[in-house]
């Protein structure tokens, strides 16, 4: 070993002065043992070397330069041969052996740098893998899980040795903001990826079926190309967990402060107004003991006063809709649906079969407020003379719908043209896990669904259960 670290140090000037000295010392050991003894085999020795370090071509020259030494030894030695021939067709048999020797050994040689490539390149991948902080698997195109990190079992939560796609979905039970229900093995982001289509930037809920461990996920599945075909699928997993809780945070202050203003504003700016209506409404009555002409400007400010009061209530209630009680989103779609039809004139009715209990004060102020946007969308765009907004729950499931039969809209034009309040719609969706889907109805005018998992929720199963 030490000599082959020796020469593979050594310049290629200097290893071929080793390799013909080599060959000039075995020729002359031939040529001074005669025919009695066979040293052929020893020219492999500098050959080999040649071929080993200096590749293919330099080992064919080597191979040449010993075949020549050997003729040369063989012809200069005392010799006697039946025919001239012989030791011609000798030399140009033991050149064709020096050839495939050194064909061989540099096949050999190149095929173990290739390996130590590869193997160093696979440490490095292995060892970035390793310190990286997302989850990385990588799967066959027969969905078996060939490589992977330890982030992707530590957001998994699970050991990935051994395992299949297949296994690991059966263990796990994943939502999409995108599907209504947990959705088939088919539309898995890494499945997609096996099956060449890429995906990105998909929000997942991973809850463990064995255990109450929910996690957040963001995942990116690429296909797996190998010459041009598809050999698999690589998905990249990053922990949403940390992000989803603080946009809940915020939105929970958002609320909060949202109700401090509405709470001001009915028990201040309210009752200030009530209390000087009240007064207006005294010097109105005074004015018209007294026959005084002022009484009819004094009959317009309360009017204005009452109509203030109006509003300022009405601001008061959408500033913070929903109240704090489990049922508190029906009596707000409730006062919605009544609201909408006395102001629009559009019948708009509120429909809820039981009673629908949602256990986060966020989640339920955001679903009225999604609804809330999609009956102003359907009294300003879809020229609807009926809406029906539907609240019911299946097991954990909540499903809110707003329906209107009104023009609908064009096949892709929400997607693709949406405006801002379809976009805050989304946004309010992803927030608190829910799905939304926007279609349009078979006798035309427009369906919004917005499907709400109860328990989608990370660290909700923990609040309740500590609270309970």
């Amino acid at each position: 070993m030490k000599l082959l670290d020796y020469l593979s140090r050594q310049p290629r000037h200097i290893l071929w002065l080793y390799a013909l000295m080599g060959i000039v010392i075995v020729g002359s050991i031939d040529y001074f043992s005669g025919r009695e003894i066979g040293v052929s085999i020893f020219y492999l020795f500098p050959i080999g070397a040649i071929a080993w370090f200096l590749g293919r071509r330099s080992g064919v020259l080597a191979a040449g330069v010993g075949a020549v030494a050997w003729l040369a030894a063989e012809l200069l030695s005392i010799s006697e041969y039946s025919h001239p021939v012989v030791p011609f067709w000798n030399g140009a048999v033991r050149a064709g052996f020096f050839l495939v020797s050194a064909a061989l050994i540099s096949e050999v040689a190149f095929r173990k740098k290739i390996e130590e490539t590869l193997r160093s390149q696979t440490s490095v991948l292995q060892s970035i893998l390793n310190s990286m902080g997302d989850g990385v698997m990588v799967t066959d195109s027969q969905g078996r899980i060939i490589l992977y990190n330890p982030a992707a079992e530590r957001l998994l939560r699970s050991s990935l040795a051994n395992t299949t796609l297949r296994d690991w979905l059966a263990k796990e039970e994943i939502f999409l903001p995108d599907r209504l229900t947990p959705y088939p093995a088919r539309e898995h982001p890494l499945q997609k990826a096996i099956l060449g289509e890429a995906t990105t930037g998909v929000e997942m809920f991973v809850r463990d079926s064995n255990s109450a461990e929910e996690i957040w996920l963001v995942a990116t599945g690429r296909p797996l190309i190998v010459n041009t075909k598809g050999n698999g699928g690589v998905l990249v997993l990053s922990d949403a967990s940390a992000r989803k809780l603080l946009e809940k945070q915020i939105a929970e202050i958002s609320d909060r402060e949202q109700l401090r203003m509405g709470h001001d504003l009915h028990d201040g700016v309210c009752q200030q107004l009530v209390s000087t209506a009240f007064a207006a409404s005294v010097l109105h009555q005074r004015l018209i003991e007294k026959s005084l002409p002022e009484s009819k400007t004094a009959e317009q400010i309360v009017d204005l006063l009452n109509d203030a009061i109006s509003d300022s209530r009405s601001l008061a209630r959408g500033l913070y809709p929903v109240k704090l009680d489990l049922d508190g989103l029906s009596s707000a779609l409730e006062e919605l649906a009544e609201s909408t039809e006395n102001i629009s004139g559009i019948s708009c009715h509120f429909e809820c079969e039981q009673a629908v209990l949602i256990h986060d004060a966020v989640a339920g102020t955001n679903l009225y407020r999604i609804a809330q946007e999609a009956v102003n969308n359907a009294v300003k765009h879809s020229k609807a003379k009926s809406i029906i907004i539907e609240l019911e729950a299946v097991e954990e499931e909540v499903m809110l719908t707003v329906n209107d039969d009104g023009i609908g809209f064009l096949p892709g034009k929400v997607t693709t043209q949406g405006g801002m309040g379809l976009h805050i719609m989304r946004y309010r969706a992803r927030l608190i896990g829910a799905s939304l889907e926007i279609r349009r109805g078979n006798s035309g005018g427009t369906g919004v669904i917005c499907s709400f998992l109860n328990t989608n929720q990370v660290m909700n199963s923990h609040e309740r259960s500590k609270t309970a």
